[in-house]
């Protein structure tokens, strides 16, 4: 709680209370028809990409490519009329605001909003879960994520009747969001089958059969038309387009009451038609972790100098020079600069929040000015600390700034009590078909019976083995004695060779009578 109080003496005529004037509060903007650059730039970029997307679908020669041109054009289509809306209410509030900007009540902090860690549970029937005969059936998946004029979407997935759940790790981060917010979140299916959707060779082998299929006479006569008129490429375009049609499935819209640093549950508005070929049995509910950061938490509120009285507020006491930083429901206070450059610790920190009561101090004869004590109350007693502005005009900006910080305390509530988390980004996917599909628990155990191995390459590890164990039991010793024993059998047995008389070298050749 902030509380401005002027003394008769220097603060205000009469003791009147004054209200401080507003530095660094968000001020209201006037829009006039020349600011609306921008959002018109943004919106023939998007006719312009909407055209092209169609054009891209129509030529699509495979499931891929017309699946990911079919999300691409809903992302489009979604972006037009977040930009038309965010326009239309621009207009209308330059239109009602005029140029009474003065009036207009102060304004909270903007801030940053992130979804992630999407899930959202299936209800197959049990025949269909557990059959394996009904796989081929698949359907692609994705979701739009809008607030304003800002839409983002998620990854493309690909399930089938196996999946329990659709599960979506995307992060996506909403810049400049109020308190106010409202972020819808809208799950889009196609079925992507076999049977819509046999691209690449299909137009050919269509051809080439109609051609077989015709007499000699008759089909000479055809098999000039068919190779001068583009009946493959007709085929193809066809082919492509047709079936590509994603189904808006279900919607939910998320507040600031729904942003905690967990992983909650939020109830879906199922919109889809059961009798649909792209209708998916959901649950009703789905998971996701929403996150709020308001810049009060994250960005510096107020920086500058200050002077704080020592603790006790002995008498003749240094008042010690700090530099102060308003961030995050805290006044850091550092020794300089450079300790908040470097990232040091604060050598005070004094909280500030709702309980927090801030108000000037009057000035007596011989003390000093531009005084205001900070109070935060305690089971007991109250700690208050005494600062001092450098003059009155930073006296005025320090004022105006904790108005404002209490003031999106209270429009930001929970978010502002404790720092919430928030993901950075998202992994890189594989393709789309390449990617592994989405299957149960269960079939990822591994159940499978141990392997019997190849009796040669049993033998040879056994024999391994035993050459390994019988070194380990033969001590340094023994083989010295084993070595030199065989040294002295080499020794003991000459070796006997002749020479080209037939004598031998090792004995003298005996003598006859």
């Amino acid at each position: 709680m902030l509380e401005l109080r002027r003394s008769p003496a220097s603060w205000g005529e009469g003791g009147r209370e004054t209200r401080v004037c507003g530095l660094s509060g968000s001020a209201p903007l006037t829009l006039s028809p020349s600011a609306f650059g921008a959002p018109q730039e943004q919106l023939e970029m998007e006719t312009r990409m909407r055209d092209g997307l169609r054009k891209l679908l129509a030529a699509s020669t495979s499931r891929d490519q017309a699946l990911r041109a079919a999300k691409a054009l809903a992302l489009c289509n979604g972006r037009l009329r977040g930009l038309r809306a965010e326009f239309r209410r621009r207009s209308e509030e330059s239109a009602g605001r005029g140029s009474d900007v003065a009036a207009k009540d102060r304004e909270a902090c903007r801030g940053k909003v992130g979804i992630s860690d999407l899930r959202i549970p299936l209800m197959w029937k049990n025949s269909h879960h557990f059959n394996s005969k009904d796989r081929s059936e698949r359907y692609s998946v994705f979701c739009l994520f809008k607030m304003g004029a800002q839409v983002y979407d998620s990854d493309l997935l690909i399930v089938d009747k196996a999946a329990t759940d659709i599960c979506l790790e995307n992060a996506t981060i909403f810049e400049g969001a109020g308190p106010d917010f409202q972020l819808k979140v809208e799950v889009y299916s196609c079925c992507c089958g076999e049977d819509p959707l046999t691209f690449t060779n299909t137009p050919r082998k269509l051809v080439k059969k109609l051609k077989n299929s015709l007499g000699k006479s008759t089909g000479k006569k055809f098999s000039s038309a068919l190779d001068q008129s583009d009946v493959e490429t007709l085929l193809l375009t066809e082919t492509a387009t047709h079936g590509v049609n994603y189904s808006l499935l279900a919607s939910a819209s998320l507040s600031l009451e729904n942003a905690k640093d967990a992983f909650n549950a939020h109830s879906l508005t199922l919109l889809g038609n059961e009798d649909s070929p792209s209708w998916l049995p959901l649950y009703g509910t789905m998971c996701c972790r929403l996150v709020a950061q308001p810049d009060c938490m994250t960005q510096d509120a107020m920086t500058g100098f200050l002077n704080e009285q020592p603790s006790g507020g002995v008498p003749g006491e240094t008042w010690r020079r700090r530099y102060c930083v308003l961030r995050g429901g805290q006044l850091l206070c550092f020794s300089a600069p450079k300790e908040r450059e470097a990232d040091a610790e604060p050598a005070l920190s004094v909280p500030i929040n709702r309980e927090t009561h801030i108000r000037p101090v009057d000035e007596e004869a011989g003390k000093k000015a531009n005084l205001f004590s900070v109070i935060n109350p305690e089971p007991g007693e109250d700690t208050a600390r005494i600062f001092q502005a450098e003059s009155q005009q930073d006296l005025c900006k320090w004022m105006e700034a904790f108005s404002q910080h209490f003031f999106d305390f209270s429009q930001w509530k929970h978010c502002c009590e404790e720092f919430m988390r928030m993901e950075t980004g998202s992994p890189q996917k594989p393709p789309l078909f390449l990617a592994k599909e989405a299957t149960s628990v269960y079939q990822e155990l591994s159940i499978d019976s141990p392997v019997k191995p190849d009796p040669l390459v049993a033998t040879a590890q056994r024999e391994e083995e035993e050459e390994s164990r019988a070194a380990l039991f033969v001590g340094p010793d023994e083989a010295d004695v084993s070595s030199g024993s065989s040294l002295k059998r080499s020794e003991s047995s000459p070796r006997r060779s002749r020479d080209s008389e037939g004598t031998s070298k090792g004995r003298e050749p005996s003598s006859r009578p």
